[in-house]
């Protein structure tokens, strides 16, 4: 699975990811970075890898809309651009 993500994650990290299926299922699955690269705008596409394979009804996510919970108390973040550092030194 792919991400975009607004901050670096470095290869190896472990995490969760939780979302709402089709069916209105809400999936957490522990998952590592298997690649992390620059898109462009502070913006990262990362790589996950699974810890286990998906089931058949967990392989539709649901689509995020506005004000609505990924799963129950759990809410998305936006992306916001990361700060620009100055080449200057």
């Amino acid at each position: 699975m792919a991400i975009e993500y607004d901050a670096a994650l470095n290869k190896g990290l472990e995490g969760t990811v939780t979302y709402r299926t089709l069916d209105h299922s809400v999936v957490r699955i522990r998952c590592r970075v298997r690649i992390c690269k620059s898109v462009g705008d502070g913006r990262f596409l990362v790589g996950l890898e699974f810890a286990r394979r998906l089931r058949r009804n967990e392989l539709s996510p649901a689509r995020r809309r506005p004000g609505r919970d990924i799963a129950p108390g759990l809410r998305p973040r936006k992306l916001r651009p990361s700060p620009q550092v100055s080449a200057e030194a």
